[in-house]
């Protein structure tokens, strides 16, 4: 994580953590590792502040700011170890043709690929070569998690769904 990264909800960035490791990291430690064992995030560590930054110097409507979410820094710890242990597997769990969260892929790649075989389909009037075209729901392709094993869908379940957000609004923080 970036040192300088903005603080979240615990007022602590990656440089408090840096520069106080050696006092706190027995502690951080084992909170991460509670973390994993038990599957159970205590709530405070992902709590979320929702802040609206200025694009413009006199913003006069919502779509002059622009959101960004304020995690703890423990929380995105947690998280960049899930992460991080996942990207060596995802070419393998994620097909050719699925051309999103892979680095080196881009899923704009599919969609060219599938326009000029169309356009070639649509041009051809001669040959008897035999040509099909598919219809594929770009929609369902990452719907499903069978890919992983139990525990890692717990883990993944355990980031989404222990989120609680707060909103800075004028400088006071509303809760949700």
């Amino acid at each position: 994580m970036n040192l300088d990264k903005v603080p979240g909800p615990d007022v602590m960035s990656p440089l408090f953590f840096q520069t106080y490791w050696h006092f706190i990291h027995k502690d951080v430690v084992d909170a991460t590792q509670n973390c994993f064992h038990s599957g159970f995030l205590l709530k405070f560590i992902n709590e979320t502040l929702i802040t609206l930054i200025p694009k413009c110097n006199i913003p006069t409507n919502l779509t002059h700011y622009r959101p960004i979410s304020l995690c703890n820094a423990l929380y995105k710890a947690i998280f960049k170890i899930l992460v991080n242990r996942l990207k060596p597997f995802l070419d393998a769990c994620i097909s050719k043709t699925q051309a999103v969260f892979v680095p080196g892929r881009q899923i704009f790649d599919n969609f060219i690929i599938s326009h000029e075989y169309l356009h070639f389909l649509k041009n051809k009037r001669l040959g008897k070569v035999g040509h099909m075209a598919l219809k594929l729901d770009m929609k369902k392709a990452y719907d499903r998690v069978e890919y992983f094993c139990e525990k890692w869908i717990n883990w993944i379940m355990m980031c989404i769904t222990s989120v609680s957000y707060s909103f800075n609004i004028n400088g006071d923080k509303k809760n949700t």
